[in-house]
């Protein structure tokens, strides 16, 4: 238990490098006020190690998830019998909100839910009266809180943010820079930059090379992206508007899409 961020990384290398499940992995929470921990360890764990590493480049750290509440009637299906399995993260807690008889009678079907589905990811069903094969043999984890409260919420939090460091340091990658993210916002600011100014001079389309250097990027710009933006400068107000000097290189648009 004192190791748990270390067990959990190493546990992520295994499942990609031993296992060959390299395509990403699931979090549910059942508890709704745990709605938005998945896309907080989303921005935590794909900004922070969707990178190339230097041990192993080929894990793919994509994350998604969902209530439980919510997910059993959405993604659950493909948990259970997609060709490629996803390890999947089921966080729980042992209290209701309260101590009213009514969120210990709705927390009984919660918890229920909640253990059922390691076990059917786990075991599967091979042999049954439906018309169906659950394969069984899909990791997944379960954390069970003792109750949720501020301090076992910084608790969850700080064993995923040292969990992903741990991650980054064993595949040689550092979770402290996002250059996706720069690069994405350097080349929206030359874009604002000729929205704002109303000046839209003609650019070279980006360089025909498989490497093109930050720098042309941003003096630069696709076809693509000239024609969305003629089309938007066509609906901007009038004393915004100089469509005549949007440069238009791609196919206009049909009648159907005006």
């Amino acid at each position: 238990e004192k190791r748990l961020p270390v067990v959990m990384a190493l546990l992520a290398v295994y499942n990609a490098r031993i296992l060959g499940l390299r395509s990403g992995r699931c979090i549910v929470p059942y508890s709704s006020r745990l709605a938005l921990l998945p896309a907080h360890l989303q921005q935590l764990e794909m900004e922070s190690l969707g990178k190339p590493g230097g041990l192993d480049s080929t894990i793919q750290h994509i994350l998604f998830g969902a209530p439980g509440t919510d997910a059993q009637h959405s993604f659950f299906q493909l948990l259970h019998q997609s060709p490629i399995p996803l390890p999947t993260d089921f966080i729980g807690c042992l209290r209701p909100p309260t101590d009213e008889i009514d969120d210990w009678v709705q927390w009984d079907i919660m918890l229920a839910n909640l253990l059922a589905q390691p076990d059917a990811l786990a075991l599967g069903v091979t042999n049954s009266k439906l018309d169906f094969y659950f394969p069984g043999g899909r990791p997944s984890l379960t954390i069970m809180l003792p109750a949720l409260d501020p301090t076992t919420l910084g608790a969850l939090m700080t064993l995923y943010e040292h969990r992903t460091v741990i991650l980054g340091y064993l595949l040689s990658i550092n979770p402290f820079d996002q250059p996706g993210v720069e690069l994405g916002k350097r080349l929206a600011n030359t874009l604002s930059r000729y929205l704002s100014t109303g000046t839209f001079d003609e650019f070279p389309s980006p360089p025909q090379t498989s490497a093109p250097t930050l720098e042309d990027l941003s003096q630069s710009w696709t076809p693509a992206t000239s024609w969305m933006l003629k089309r938007y400068n066509s609906i901007r107000p009038s004393m915004l508007r100089q469509t005549s000097q949007i440069p238009l290189h791609s196919t206009p648009a049909t009648d159907s899409e005006k």
